[in-house]
């Protein structure tokens, strides 16, 4: 079965979404493409918290997340499983959908 989702995820294009082994749905990184995704997504959100002037360990303590989770995905390093997301985008009061379109947007140029 492993090596099954393995494949699978080899054959994703960027926008794909799968379910990863902690049962959260992650964006797939299988490809440059969609690792800039990430990244874009990643710099928004970094963004906003200074622009709201919010530290990460407020936004980690809102979104019931670590501060050392929110540090790995506002820098990029993790790609964000999308409940982590949609608490990132709770506790920034940033409308989710209007984020990835701006990172998508972002992209295109």
């Amino acid at each position: 079965m492993a090596t099954r989702q393995a494949a699978t995820r080899r054959n994703l294009s960027p926008c794909d979404r799968q379910m990863s082994p902690d049962r959260h749905i992650v964006i797939a990184m299988t490809t440059a493409e969609s690792a800039q995704t990430v990244r874009k997504i990643a710099d928004l959100l970094r963004v906003a918290a200074f622009q709201r002037r919010i530290t990460q360990g407020a936004i980690a303590k809102s979104a019931g997340l670590s501060r050392s989770a929110v540090s790995e995905y506002l820098n990029g390093h993790t790609a964000i499983p999308l409940s982590a997301y949609l608490d990132l985008c709770a506790a920034l009061r940033i409308n989710p959908n209007d984020l990835l379109d701006e990172a998508q947007a972002g992209l295109s140029e």
